[in-house]
């Protein structure tokens, strides 16, 4: 369960970096990036800082959130890649409580969704609400692990 927990946070959250970043790269190609319906609510992971209060915090906060968040996700990457870490031990106590609850709340909130769709009852509103949580926690979960994953290799190679 605790990788799997993982791994849905560093997907969740590494699907919005790297769309991000191509399509930073395809504008600077002045190429249009088309805006799909269907995958937009897959972007939502992709920031610290809920969409509710993106418009109370600095665009330059906000770029750089997204930075780090990228880098951390390609570091990521990488050692999984290369095979010397997989699922960081840092991923324990709060962090993996946050991921526990965002994979619940995200599971909850999907079959929720495709319940009302397959019964078509209600508005889908109940189960947009139970992705809140999701949303919040997700993000936390993966850069709180990240940085205390950092961290601790710092402190391993000082002893």
């Amino acid at each position: 369960m605790r990788t799997t927990a993982y791994y849905l946070c560093a997907t969740l959250v590494g699907i919005p970096a790297i769309y991000g970043l191509a399509a930073s790269l395809l504008s600077l190609a002045h190429v249009a990036v088309p805006y799909l319906l269907w995958f937009d609510p897959l972007l939502w992971f992709g920031s610290l800082v809920p969409r509710m209060f993106v418009y109370s915090v600095p665009r330059v906060l906000l770029s750089v959130l997204g930075y780090v968040m990228l880098l951390l996700f390609l570091r990521r990457l990488w050692l999984l890649a290369s095979g010397r870490e997989r699922v960081p031990a840092s991923f324990a106590g709060f962090p993996k409580a946050l991921g526990y609850v965002g994979a619940f709340s995200l599971g909850l909130g999907v079959a929720v969704l495709a319940l009302s769709m397959v019964l078509k009852a209600g508005s889908g509103v109940p189960g947009g609400m139970l992705l809140i949580p999701a949303i919040i926690c997700v993000p936390w979960a993966f850069f709180i692990t990240e940085v205390l994953s950092l961290r601790g290799k710092r402190v391993k190679n000082a002893a």
